[in-house]
């Protein structure tokens, strides 16, 4: 889960995607640092527009950077109220 930009929690699919052993060091980073340098414009723009209303739930590939290698991605990004 991200919340105003910052990974507020994280499953064990996704740390072990990240190949991380566990959530301490994801929880409080901004996830567009999680995400490959050359694209993190692109993913700034798409949250931009996502706050805005539109392409809410419309999938987004993108790689993370995980601790071994650029891990390409799908993902839906959500705007929630809760």
């Amino acid at each position: 889960r991200v919340q105003e930009g910052i990974v507020s929690m994280a499953n064990q699919a996704f740390i072990s995607l990240l190949g991380r052993d566990d959530a301490e060091g994801l929880i409080g980073t901004p996830l567009i640092d999680l995400v490959a340098v050359e694209q993190r414009s692109r993913v700034k723009e798409r949250l931009r527009q996502v706050a805005r209303g539109k392409y809410n739930g419309e999938p987004l590939e993108f790689s993370l950077l995980s601790r071994d290698f650029p891990l390409k991605i799908s993902a839906q990004l959500i705007l929630s109220y809760d």
